[in-house]
């Protein structure tokens, strides 16, 4: 019988998929002991989880790389570490590559370019993380034990300390260099596999996890968190926190947060975003709000809740986006700030055309929930007042003004860039009004966190000098080093372009990487490939 997980995936890759998911059961049954147990289950999950984060961006045949990319590691001539199941998978990739959910020698290529780039992506995170761990001892960050495991597999339990360090992120040359590379879709298949292999790690070694998480917390995420997909980074951070924090004997601020995401999930997010976009105006409905999720809902324990909102405020057509904090980013300030009550646990943010706007918008806001019931004012714990606003001089001061003129100065705390500090640093603070509350919906208190900020702020925060990526990845300290910076995200960014529309396109620089696969698939007595290839047509001819 097809459980909803199998039907979902199957849906995407379309009619003829149950015939992908008989090969890999039959695969799955006559496999070596030493295969992984869920072998066919985990491919369901991780193309699941490609159509959850990205299905609207590639075409169906990356779904069906994401399904075989398991029988890809088996064969692949570049590392063949399973020996005694290459055959077998090489049989099981040929016959998914020939059949009906393949059409032509474009998908083929495609499909094998895509598995390829999967190896040379996994061959490329051990490299740079061994190089890490070394120069992190050499360094005295880490001491020769930890840089161990991170580099080797090695039985038994690591302890609490090795599970605490926390990786620097690789700098953006690096990044850049590798997805100029690669197939943007290889990246976003291997980030659905590193989040199923951290929910179901089965019989795993702790050190093998734990190569993991740094793989997820150094490269992966932050690459896809530039490319624009911030809910898939967000999804393999939280795995990664909570296989820490499992690890270390946490597994109750775990429960605690997701225990706390539940309860807002079940009395229903876009509801909670309407009633804050409508508050304190009798004349407004949840039918003035529109809402959109970004990623698609799907089962599992922890869901990724993220979307976008329109919706008529003030007489003014307002656009902006939500989240959920996921249950690892809401365990991790639990555990860091030892309070159940973080004040974002649903974060909103208004994308205003100017200051201007910003400025009508926030005090009509701060006005609104003045008078409402349904919202108590809550400073977050690193604020003195629920209103908070910096920025500029030009910018704080045209706030400043206007909530005066509201007779609402007082409730509102105002952190002006200081000049000199802005010449130092060679760039201006991160311009943002915001308000922190609990909201009261559905019988609970929602943390809420509404921001303000305009677009030119908005695409300065994910790709320019002020993003947290630019600083994690340890942006350089000239003004010509944030400018080269800047410049390498956005190149990142631009490569997301390449993953979309409806037709199939390989980065040509990786092209070769799967005519290989492709050769190496149809040689000696294999000639079932290379027969089907040439019944497609030539492909130079295509």
């Amino acid at each position: 019988m097809t459980d909803n997980k199998e039907q979902y995936a199957a849906d995407r890759i379309g009619d003829q998929t149950a015939e992908v998911w008989g090969i890999l059961e039959q695969y799955e049954r006559q496999a070596p002991e030493e295969e992984r147990e869920d072998f066919r289950r985990h491919a369901e999950r991780v193309a699941q989880l490609v159509d959850s984060f990205a299905g609207d961006m590639v075409p169906e045949q990356a779904i069906i790389a994401a399904a075989t990319h398991d029988l890809a590691d088996r064969v692949h001539p570049y590392g063949r570490k399973y020996a005694a199941e290459n055959r077998m998978a090489q049989v099981a990739l040929m016959d998914i590559l020939t059949g009906p959910t393949t059409h032509g020698t474009a998908d083929v290529y495609y499909i094998t370019t895509l598995l390829s780039d999967m190896v040379a992506l996994e061959s490329k995170m051990d490299e740079v993380r061994t190089r890490m761990s070394w120069k992190q001892v050499q360094q005295g960050d880490i001491t020769p034990g930890i840089a161990s495991a991170l580099v080797h597999d090695r039985p038994g339990a690591l302890p609490p300390e090795i599970w605490e360090q926390i990786p620097p992120e690789l700098n953006l040359q690096d990044k850049l260099e590798f997805i100029e590379q690669t197939n943007v879709e290889a990246v976003l298949i291997k980030s659905c596999e590193m989040i199923d292999n951290l929910q179901n790690p089965g019989q795993r070694s702790d050190s093998s996890l734990l190569r993991d998480i740094v793989e997820v917390e150094s490269y992966l995420a932050p690459l896809v968190e530039i490319m624009g997909f911030e809910g898939l980074s967000a999804a393999m951070r939280s795995e990664a926190i909570i296989t820490r924090f499992k690890a270390t004997g946490k597994e109750q601020v775990i429960e605690d947060a997701r225990e706390r995401i539940d309860q807002i999930r079940e009395s229903g997010v876009e509801a909670a975003v309407s009633k804050v976009l409508t508050l304190g105006r009798p004349d407004a409905s949840s039918d003035h709000v529109a809402t959109h999720r970004v990623v698609k809902e799907i089962p599992g324990e922890r869901p990724v809740v993220m979307g976008e909102f329109a919706a008529e405020a003030n007489g003014t057509l307002l656009a902006g986006n939500y989240r959920l904090k996921t249950v690892g980013s809401l365990a991790k300030k639990i555990d860091r700030e030892n309070s159940h009550r973080p004040m974002d646990m649903l974060g909103m943010m208004v994308i205003a055309d100017d200051q201007q706007e910003l400025a009508d918008q926030y005090v009509a806001f701060a006005s609104q929930m003045m008078g409402s019931s349904d919202i108590q004012l809550e400073a977050a714990g690193s604020h003195n007042r629920a209103l908070y606003v910096q920025g500029s001089p030009e910018f704080t001061e045209q706030l400043e003004q206007r909530m005066q003129a509201a007779g609402l100065l007082d409730q509102v705390e105002i952190k002006t860039d200081d000049p000199a500090k802005r010449e130092q640093r060679g760039h201006g603070i991160y311009e943002v009004a915001k308000m922190t509350f609990y909201l009261q919906y559905g019988g609970i208190e929602v943390p809420t966190e509404l921001q303000f900020l305009t677009k030119q702020e908005r695409d300065r925060a994910r790709l320019g000098e002020v993003s947290h990526i630019s600083y994690k990845a340890g942006g350089g300290s000239s003004p010509q080093e944030k400018q080269d910076d800047e410049a390498r995200m956005r190149e990142i960014y631009r490569r997301k372009e390449y993953a979309a529309g409806d037709g199939i396109e390989i980065n040509p620089r990786t092209k070769r990487r799967g005519e290989d696969m492709v050769d190496h698939l149809g040689k000696d007595d294999s000639p079932q490939l290379q027969r089907a290839l040439e019944a497609y047509g030539d492909p130079a001819k295509r």
